[in-house]
């Protein structure tokens, strides 16, 4: 009868152990998802931030003129910057020369 009675305390404690070990697992798979939602945010933020990223590269080469073709239009308005420098340099040289 006494081995009965240490056999029966023994399974209650082990059940009463179990029971706060159960209650440890699910307190730390409640935590886990509350990881998996914090890192599913921040996938969700950085596909925002790319998708905003592809907007500004896109519209940067729709509204911004390239350097190849901007090089044609600084040729001439270079030039005709040098020839109005030129002709105030020729009169100033013609009015000191008289």
């Amino acid at each position: 009868m006494a081995q009965i009675n240490t056999d029966l305390k023994y399974i209650k404690g082990s059940l009463d152990k179990n029971e706060e070990q159960h209650k440890e697992i699910l307190d730390k798979i409640d935590n886990l998802g509350d990881t998996f939602t914090g890192k599913i945010q921040d996938k969700a933020d950085h596909k925002e931030t790319f998708g905003a990223i592809k907007g500004l590269a896109e519209a940067m080469e729709s509204k911004f003129v390239s350097k190849e073709s901007f090089s044609p239009i600084q040729k001439i308005v270079y030039g005709l910057v040098g020839a109005m420098l030129l002709s105030i340099v020729a009169g100033i040289m013609a009015l000191i020369l008289k």
